[in-house]
């Protein structure tokens, strides 16, 4: 039987904003519904955080790319993502790491995995990661389901 695979990315700012619980909620849904028995993630706050958390609470394989250049599984490093590692606690680019997230379900997918890329938008972030990753992905060809946060009041 082939992986079920969901790339999960978003926007930090989501987190404490008014949109924060309806968020969880949506990314706990389609998770649910899609049952993956591999989630891939960023390690920055927010939807990274909640797919890991979820990923945990359900017991799936969860892949973390960190800024540190490794690939994380339960805090443990499994490889670089980064092919140009050479110093351990060197920060890497957040995009760079969101196309090597990419890549590497693509590889996957490639393989006969079943992969979803969830994204989880907030229209006012300034960073715009999370369309980066949307747009990699969809260059790939991959299935994407995006959602977009429009700004509110208090946040």
């Amino acid at each position: 039987m082939s992986a079920r695979i969901l790339l999960v990315t978003g926007s930090r700012v989501l987190v404490a904003s008014t949109h924060e619980e309806r968020a969880k909620g949506l990314l706990a849904a389609f998770a649910s519904s899609f049952s993956p028995s591999i989630v891939v993630a960023g390690d920055a706050d927010g939807p990274d955080d909640w797919a890991a958390t979820w990923a945990i609470e359900h017991a799936c394989a969860l892949r973390v790319y960190a800024l540190d250049g490794w690939v994380h599984d339960g805090g443990k490093p499994l490889r670089p993502w980064d092919s140009a590692l050479r110093e351990t606690g060197t920060r890497r680019n957040p995009l760079d790491r969101n196309t090597a997230m990419v890549r590497g379900v693509t590889h996957q997918a490639m393989g006969g995995s079943v992969v979803e890329v969830l994204g989880l938008e907030a229209a006012w972030s300034a960073t715009k990661g999370t369309a980066h990753t949307l747009a990699a992905a969809r260059g790939r060809g991959l299935s994407i389901t995006r959602i977009t946060f429009e700004r509110s009041e208090g946040r």
